[in-house]
C-alpha cells in the first residue's frame, strides 16, 4: 500500500495512551513508524494545575535512544467541543517552559520546568497540551531524497481549574436510537473539570443485563478525555460496542459512569 506525497506530509495520527504521536513523511510511500523513532518517552501526559500564575510542574524526557535527541516544547490552547472534538491554537504566552529546546543525549534524562504565567482563573476551567516534539532529521548518509523524516510528538494534557472548585461530579443520560446510543456525560462542577479516563461505564438494558465499558474501548468514541467545567460531551455510541442482542428489547437504557478507585480527578 502506498500514500501520496501530499497523504504523508498530512502524517498519521495515532493515540497512544495519553500520548498524541504524530508521524510526518516527506517521502513517497509507506512510511513505517519503527521502534526506535519512538525511543523517547515524556512523563507525566496529564497534568491538573490551579489556575493561579506561578502554578507550576515539570515533566521528564527520557532519551532511550542510541543517538543524540533534539526537543522543543510548544504550548496550544485547547478548545473542547460537546462532541469530544478540539481545536488547537498557540499558547506560548501562557506559559513557560524551560528549557524551550534541549539536546539529549543518549540514556539521559532532561526535566522540562512548566509554569502557569496567564490570567488568574477565577471561574470555571482552561485546558492546554504541551506538545514535545522531536526535532526532525535529515539523512545524509547517502540515501536519495524518497527517504523519510520522521518527527514524533508527545502532546501532555494540561487542565487548569479554578481555586475553591470543589469536588468533580458528573451525570448521566441515555437515549436508544435507531442508528445507535446516544449518550450525554455532564459536568455539575462550575469549576472543575473531569477526567473521563477515571471512570468505568455502565449499562443496563431493558431485560436487566448489564455491560461496561472502560475509556480504552470508548475513547474513539468519546474524544477528547477531559470535559471542561460547566459543559457536557454528547455522543453517538455505535452498537458494535454492546452484544449483539444487547438492544432486542428496546429502550430504556440506563447508563452510570462509576468512578475507578485512584483514578484521576
Amino acid at each position: 500500500m502506498f500514500y501520496s506525497a501530499k497523504a504523508l506530509r498530512m502524517g498519521i495520527t495515532n493515540l497512544i495512551g495519553r500520548a498524541l504521536v504524530v508521524v510526518l513523511g516527506i517521502a513517497i510511500g509507506l512510511v513505517l513508524l519503527s521502534e526506535a523513532a519512538l525511543a523517547y518517552s515524556v512523563t507525566p501526559l496529564s497534568v491538573k494545575l490551579e489556575g493561579v500564575p506561578g502554578a507550576r510542574t515539570s515533566l521528564r524526557v527520557e532519551n532511550d535512544k542510541q543517538t543524540a535527541l533534539t526537543i522543543e516544547a510548544t504550548v496550544m490552547r485547547r478548545l473542547i467541543n460537546e462532541d469530544g472534538s478540539e481545536e488547537l491554537r498557540p499558547a506560548d504566552d501562557d506559559f513557560i517552559v524551560l528549557p524551550p529546546q534541549s539536546i539529549i543525549q543518549p540514556g539521559k534524562v532532561q526535566n522540562l520546568r512548566v509554569q502557569y504565567v496567564g490570567e488568574p482563573l477565577n471561574d470555571g476551567s482552561a485546558h492546554y497540551r504541551i506538545i514535545v516534539a522531536q526535532v526532525p532529521v535529515e539523512f545524509k548518509d547517502g540515501r536519495d531524497s524518497a527517504a523519510a523524516a520522521i518527527v514524533v510528538r508527545f502532546a501532555v494534557g494540561v487542565n487548569l481549574y479554578a481555586p475553591n472548585a470543589g469536588p468533580a461530579k458528573m451525570s448521566t443520560f441515555a437515549n436508544l436510537e435507531n442508528d445507535g446510543l446516544l449518550v450525554e456525560l455532564s459536568t455539575e462542577s462550575k469549576n472543575q473539570p473531569i477526567s473521563l479516563r477515571g471512570f468505568e461505564y455502565s449499562f443496563r438494558n431493558a431485560l436487566g443485563a448489564e455491560h461496561d465499558l472502560n475509556f480504552v474501548k470508548l475513547g474513539d468514541a468519546l474524544g477528547a478525555s477531559v470535559i471542561p467545567s460547566g459543559s457536557s460531551r454528547r455522543v453517538k455510541l455505535d452498537k458494535s460496542l454492546f452484544p449483539d442482542d444487547f438492544f432486542a428489547a428496546g429502550g430504556p437504557i440506563e447508563f452510570n459512569a462509576n468512578r475507578v478507585t485512584g483514578a484521576e480527578e
